[in-house]
């Protein structure tokens, strides 16, 4: 079994466009240059954690050549947040080229309020998911 999930894992960061994610606005920084969705259907509990997918749209391509980024984030309520996997686009909105996938080191990063963590923590720790 868990062969097949890292099949469908990799299948969906290589062809985003075969799964239909639903990808809500939570925030978006202070110059507009960066826009932070959520995919609200990935959200899953995972022990006494929460994980989701969320994408990051950039306004315009970066310095590397990419447009947007898909990252699993695992989320404690309690105000801390980790970075699982790294995953760039070469377009906008997750389309286009997908680069090397990458895994994050998962160390846990405390939210302070209003930076965009505190955000996709608020986002995604409503009630309805846990």
């Amino acid at each position: 079994m868990p062969k097949l999930k890292k099949t469908l894992f990799v299948m969906y960061l290589l062809f985003p466009g075969l799964v239909f994610a639903e990808w809500n606005l939570v925030v978006t920084n202070v110059d507009q240059t960066l826009h932070y969705y959520v995919d609200r259907d990935s959200v899953e509990k995972k022990g006494n954690y929460l994980r989701a997918w969320i994408l990051t749209d950039y306004a315009k391509t970066n310095e590397y050549g990419h447009g947007s980024n898909k990252s699993l984030y695992e989320f404690d309520c309690d105000g801390r947040v980790r970075m699982l996997v790294f995953a760039p686009y070469e377009g906008r909105m997750g389309q286009g080229k997908a680069f090397n996938q990458v895994a994050a080191e998962p160390k846990w990063y405390f939210s302070t309020p209003g930076d965009i963590h505190s955000f996709l923590l608020k986002y995604v720790c409503q009630p309805r998911w846990n």
